[in-house]
């Protein structure tokens, strides 16, 4: 019976910017919503009672955040210039 809170990523190529290095084909556990085992190829053990998902022609990077944010200018331009229509 495959458990289903162990999945076992197959085939996608894995790029690690720690160390420049791809992995393909890459082999990812994830036991219960984390990460637990990376390996290259088939070294993760076919033996591992996990549901299997093929990501084969796929890439796995790590997760990006988004850290921009959008300012509002409006009080700063009424601070150095006033009320003056010009630079509305």
């Amino acid at each position: 019976m495959v458990n289903l809170m162990k999945k076992r990523f197959v085939g996608a190529t894995l790029i690690d910017p720690s160390n420049q290095k791809t992995i393909h084909p890459s082999g990812i556990l994830v036991e219960n919503g984390r990460i637990t085992a990376v390996a290259e190829g088939k070294e993760l053990s076919a033996q591992i009672d996990a549901e299997i998902i093929d990501l084969g022609g796929k890439f796995v990077i790590p997760g990006l955040i988004d850290c921009h944010i959008h300012m509002d200018m409006s009080d700063i331009t009424l601070l150095f210039f006033g009320n003056n229509e010009e630079f509305k």
